[in-house]
This record gives structure tokens, sequence and C-alpha cells, in this order.
């Protein structure tokens, strides 16, 4: 019985849970022909020569490699082009194809909030890859998100190209009602807001993150991270094992 090697790859990477994720779902499917850890890659070696050299039949990608994923594979798909960033890769016959759950995995993770940010005024702190993902989820559920990074330009750009809008931060009083969803990086600086206008915080990190001090200074419940971790690997196992596309 050929065995199907998968991982996730990214760095730091020992914080990640998709193991536990993909785990629970082998054991559920009664799958005994494949098994998943992970792997530092920093981006020093190729994606197509990781793939080659450790037999890879897939992989998903976190920080740093997203964008170089997106550059590295033979095809994407139509969510990985809209975002330019691939975070899930399956090796069909040695050709690389490159697809990106992001958006689902945030669709998923709202859907079981049971949040409807359709007649909210949405907030996106940030524009890089997790950005883009929430903004496309978003739109596709008929809001129209407002972007809010440090580099207005970037915020810019991105909504420009995912039918966004743009604002800094001085411009924005938040209400209550108001959605905010985070995607910074550990370390990040937040914006000086009347943090109790929001009910809630959603956050795409689910360690270290920028808005833990803020949650507990206000009360306010962060959620988010885990939900979308869960449901964009429920996304990424279907391209693996049932042929699905993103």
């Amino acid at each position: 019985m050929a065995i199907k090697r998968l991982v996730v790859m990214g760095a730091p990477i020992a914080h990640s849970r998709s193991p536990y994720i993909f785990a629970e779902l082998f054991r559920q499917y009664a799958m005994r022909d494949a098994v998943y850890y992970q792997l530092y890659a920093d981006g020093s070696a190729s994606i197509p020569l990781l793939f080659d050299g450790l037999g890879l039949y897939g992989a998903n990608v976190t920080s740093p490699l997203k964008g170089t994923a997106f550059a590295s594979v033979n095809w994407v798909s139509g969510s990985a082009k809209a975002l330019g960033a691939v975070n899930t890769i399956v090796n069909r016959d040695g050709a690389l194809y490159g697809y990106n759950t992001d958006p689902i995995g945030v669709l998923g993770a709202l859907r079981q909030l049971a949040i409807d940010p359709s007649r909210k005024r949405c907030y996106v702190l940030g524009a890089g890859g997790a950005a883009a993902a929430v903004v496309c989820a978003l739109v596709r559920l008929g809001a129209r998100p407002t972007i809010v990074n440090r580099t207005h330009a970037r915020s810019l750009a991105l909504a420009g190209r995912l039918g966004a809008s743009a604002m800094r931060s001085e411009e924005i009083t938040p209400i209550p009602g108001d959605l905010l969803f985070s995607c910074l990086p550990p370390g990040s600086d937040l914006p000086t807001w009347d943090w109790n206008a929001f009910s809630w915080l959603f956050d795409s990190v689910y360690y270290a993150s920028p808005l833990e001090p803020v949650a507990s200074v206000h009360s306010l419940p962060r959620c988010g991270a885990q939900e979308w971790l869960y449901w964009q690997a429920v996304a990424a196992f279907k391209i693996f094992f049932r042929g699905e596309s993103d």
C-alpha cells in the first residue's frame, strides 16, 4: 500500500495544529494510507525541490511561503489567482496544483459562529494574504469591508483588487455593532480606537495575537482563528482526497 505523505510547511511551524486536525480526519474516514506532519520551511529550499526530495503528495502552506508557493506551482485555481497566494498544493503525476482554501475557512468560521456580516460595517486590519482571504469571503457574503493598514497604499491596492474600500485608522470612529477582523501578525501595533464599540474580535492568529491584551482589558470575546483553521483544513482535505476545488 503506497503511503501518501502530506505536510504543513512554513516558519515557524511548531505551533501548527494542522497535524491534529488531519489526524482526526484520517480517523473519521478510516484512512491508513496517508501521513501528515510539520515541515519547517523558510524558503531557503524551493517548494518543488521539497516535494521531489521528500516524495510529497500534498502540502498545506503557511507563512511566509504562500506567495512563494503561488509562483512555484504549475497550475493555480481561480481563488488562488484572485488572492495571489497558495495555501494548498497537490502533486498530480509530478505537476504541482495550487489552491487557496482560506476564504472557505473564513466562511466556515462565520457560519459556525453564527455571524452575518452583510449588514454590518466591517473593518479588516492588515493588507497581507490573510486580510485578502477575509475580504474575499466578506465580499462573497455581500459585505463591503473597509481595509485598514499602516501602509495605506497597500490598503488601497488590495481594496481595488477585491472590491472593498480603504481608510486610514485615524479616519475611523467605531460605533456599536461594527465588526472587526484582525489579520495582523504577532508584534503588530493596533489603532487607538474605542474597542468597546466592538461586540467581539475576529482574529486570524491563534498564538501571540496582538489582540490578546485588548480582548483581556475590555473583556471582549476573541474568536475565529481556530474555526478558520479547521474549515480551511477540511476544504484542503477534500482537495487532497476527493478531487474537489476551492
